[in-house]
């Protein structure tokens, strides 16, 4: 019943987006983000709102498939700083059922001016949030990320993000690291690269790591934007593929 329940709520999400899109005039904030793994460093003009949701595959090599819904509404507090609330749902193959996983907040802050022609090619953001997961109410998920993107031409980007993911029952910490590049090929079609690694420190498992390399593509339309993707593993503790969908509306 309550995987049910959740896969109903996060449709009607998605038939209430689709529909502000089709029927929105207005245009979109320019381009938002042209990677569907790495993280970027635009960021929503104050007052801006948008809705965002993901889509995310992981095929294992075992047989613990699991898909995940992610859906945020995300909020300009400044132009150069912006608020997300997501939350978060997964189905797992080998449970056979979908649960809500976790809700929580993150903020990401520009490092400078989100006019291109004031800040230069070069710019840096901060990202940092904090997760609380449903099933254990006494744990908190905390992530930092810093990111670095380079746009020589207003055609070209590109992109490097490191991370940190810890959990605070000190079980679980993860070091990520990421990097993408993005070029428009046809109009408002952009696309490009990208690759993503992890180091896992379990307690029970010791050191993983994982490394993915995969295509991805971007496109803008009025007030919606999508990205979309995939990731193929390269190393040995590596799942075999990782895809995602990103689309979002800004109101």
């Amino acid at each position: 019943m309550c995987g049910n329940s959740s896969r109903l709520f996060a449709i009607a999400i998605g038939t209430v987006c689709l529909a502000v899109a089709m029927v929105s005039p207005r245009d979109a904030h320019a381009g938002r983000r042209p990677f569907f793994w790495t993280w970027d460093t635009e960021v929503m003009p104050e007052r801006g709102v948008e809705l965002e949701t993901w889509y995310t595959e992981r095929i294992s090599r075992k047989p613990t498939d699991q898909t995940q819904v992610w859906a945020a509404p995300i909020v300009g507090l400044t132009d150069r700083l912006e608020l997300a609330l997501p939350l978060e749902w997964s189905y797992w193959q080998a449970k056979k059922f979908t649960q809500f996983d976790w809700y929580g907040a993150e903020l990401r802050w520009r490092l400078n001016d989100p006019d291109r022609d004031v800040a230069g090619p070069l710019t840096g953001l901060v990202r940092f949030a904090v997760h609380r997961p449903v099933r254990q109410r006494d744990v908190l998920r905390i992530e930092a990320n810093a990111v670095a993107s380079y746009e020589p031409t207003v055609r070209c980007k590109v992109n490097l993000d490191g991370g940190l993911i810890a959990i605070t029952n000190g079980q679980e910490i993860y070091y990520t690291y990421a990097g993408g590049a993005s070029c428009k090929a046809l109009g408002e079609l952009r696309l490009g690269g990208e690759v993503f690694g992890e180091i896992v420190q379990e307690s029970a498992v010791g050191v993983q790591k994982l490394t993915m390399v995969g295509p991805n593509l971007a496109l803008t339309h009025g007030r919606f934007w999508l990205t979309a993707g995939i990731l193929f593993g390269v190393t040995e503790f590596s799942p075999r593929a990782m895809s995602r969908l990103i689309w979002a509306i800004s109101f």
